[in-house]
């Protein structure tokens, strides 16, 4: 009979032990969680470059000038940058764009054949590793012949 007992005591200290070994592993589950974890800790930040776009010049009835000054890399080396232009508002790489090199800074485009009397949107563009970022848009007319 003493051998059942101890049998018996025995499963329920293994019961006891296991519900006091799982109650602690929660715990320190739960302070890992909530100890100085945030989630801006796990987030991926994109940085993009900072630019501006700048006025078009030199407007003739068949080109015009414009460029950007970007002001910050955002983290990586600009690989690439340039102007979008179109006859629609916020134009993008999808339509027309130069390439004028690559790094932060001011640079000059030129456009060419621009029909007479449109009214064109420009805006520059500058690319890293996280991606494209543009400046804002801005309008200008060419001459009438």
């Amino acid at each position: 009979m003493e051998s059942i007992v101890k049998t018996n005591n025995h499963k329920e200290m293994k019961k006891t032990g296991e519900s006091i070994a799982c109650f602690f592993s929660l715990m320190i589950f739960l302070i890992f969680i909530n100890s100085g974890c945030n989630k801006e800790d796990y987030s991926i930040r994109l940085v993009y470059p900072e630019l501006a776009t700048t006025a078009a010049s030199g407007i003739t009835s068949v080109s015009a000038s414009s460029g950007g000054n970007i002001t910050s890399e955002g983290g990586s080396d600009i690989t690439a940058r340039g102007i979008c232009w179109g006859t629609a508002m916020n134009p993008s790489l999808i339509g027309s764009f130069t390439t004028d090199g690559s790094g932060s800074g001011q640079f000059t485009s030129t456009i060419t054949g621009l029909l007479p009397g449109t009214l064109y949107h420009v805006r520059a563009y500058a690319t890293n590793t996280q991606g494209t970022a543009y400046g804002l848009d801005v309008t200008f007319t060419t001459a009438t012949n």
